[in-house]
């Protein structure tokens, strides 16, 4: 679970770098964790 939350921290800054997008991303992403890679609007 720690990998998973350190991901979604890591994506977050990675990504557009939004508030918003990165706290979303991060609930998100430990749903589904193999579409990190896709961007959401």
């Amino acid at each position: 679970m720690s990998i998973y939350r350190l991901w979604s921290i890591l994506s977050s800054h990675w990504g557009l770098g939004t508030g918003d997008w990165g706290l979303g991303t991060g609930d998100w992403r430990l749903v589904n964790p193999s579409e990190f890679t896709i961007p959401h609007p």
